[in-house]
């Protein structure tokens, strides 16, 4: 609802949905400082959820001049909040102020852009989600900057580049965390180590299986393949996915959760089936640690920390913005360190049965 009698979305509604005061949506439109990063992110989310756009002759003072974008798929992924305060901060170190906006296939992708365009945007970053790889596709067609967060090698869907405008990417390096995940439990004893990611298609994220083949393969271990099981990103599939895994006639003794919302519904799970953790069953999950629990101990995770990824995405657009589209396409990865919890355990022996 909006109180405005064209039907269009005004700050009051903005204010309203965000839970805040007009003069705050006014202080994060004009980008100033003195709001919370979490109000901030807040009020972003309900410029974004309503499709509001700022009268510019209604401002008390003029938009900074210079604008980047972060274009969003949905506001459910449990890294869009840190991402949008992370993204913000790191661009207003460099002078810019951010926008937030979701690409809906419903209104267009060329409505998207064109709303970028009224807002004089230099620049846009795009995290994960096939529509927005289409966006940014289109984008870049229009000579546009783009900068692509989080995404996996093979994402592109075989979507073609429409242009010569390259697409720099940075996003964590999951092939060697899970690499290195999945050796740490091999050379503690575990052998039936069970994987859950995302998929199918397996082609979105190929490199994450790939990795853990390669662990198995460099310790001259076999992989038993049923332990591999992949599904939507959701914490039910993962639960579903784990429930799979422990109903085996020779269940896992270690589990990798490959991604944040599969790690939540694997904890759910192993809970429901009364196995403790880590003596029954090892899990590394990925995430931020503070936000699973077990018993009151810490989670092992592949962490994903946003700081470091707005930072090194900005610093990347920067440098795009400055060079132009003639300096060829820049792949970052940011190397991912696992935090060591009290999920990880050697497997528990069970004794042979006495013969004779």
């Amino acid at each position: 609802m909006t109180d405005h009698p064209t039907g269009k979305p005004t700050i009051s509604d903005v204010a309203r949905r965000a839970g805040v005061s007009t003069s705050l949506v006014s202080f994060v439109l004009n980008g100033r400082a003195g709001v919370a990063g979490e109000t901030r992110a807040r009020i972003q989310s309900a410029i974004a959820e309503l499709g509001y756009i700022p009268n510019p002759v209604r401002r008390h003072k003029p938009q900074p001049k210079r604008t980047l974008a972060l274009v969003l798929g949905h506001l459910s992924h449990p890294l869009s909040t840190p991402l949008v305060r992370d993204l913000q901060h790191e661009s207003h170190r460099h002078g810019y102020s951010t926008i937030i906006l979701l690409a809906d296939d419903r209104i267009g992708l060329e409505n998207t852009l064109d709303t970028l365009g009224q807002q004089r945007c230099e620049g846009i970053f795009v995290w994960l989600d096939p529509i927005n790889l289409q966006l940014a596709h289109l984008a870049a067609s229009r000579g546009l900057p783009v900068v692509r967060l989080h995404q996996d090698s093979g994402f592109d869907l075989g979507l073609p580049v429409m242009s010569h405008q390259p697409q720099d990417l940075v996003r964590w390096d999951y092939e060697s965390a899970i690499y290195r995940a999945t050796s740490q439990l091999l050379e503690i004893g575990h052998r039936r180590i069970g994987i859950l990611t995302s998929g199918p298609p397996a082609h979105i994220r190929p490199g994450r299986i790939d990795a853990y083949r390669q662990a198995f393969h460099d310790h001259g271990i076999t992989v038993a393949e049923q332990l591999i099981v992949q599904g939507d990103v959701t914490a039910p599939v993962g639960f579903a996915l784990t429930a799979q895994l422990l109903d085996l006639p020779e269940p896992p003794t270690a589990l990798i959760a490959a991604a944040a919302l599969l790690t939540v519904g694997a904890l759910h799970a192993i809970t429901a089936a009364g196995l403790r953790v880590p003596e029954d069953l090892s899990v590394i999950g990925m995430g931020n640690p503070e936000a699973y629990g077990f018993g009151g101990h810490k989670l092992t995770v592949i962490p994903q920390h946003t700081e470091e990824l707005a930072r090194t995405a900005v610093d990347l657009m920067i440098r795009r913005i400055k060079d132009g589209p003639n300096v060829a396409r820049r792949q970052i990865l940011i190397d991912i360190d696992i935090e060591a919890g009290e999920s990880v355990a050697p497997p528990r022996l069970i004794a042979a049965p006495i013969l004779g």
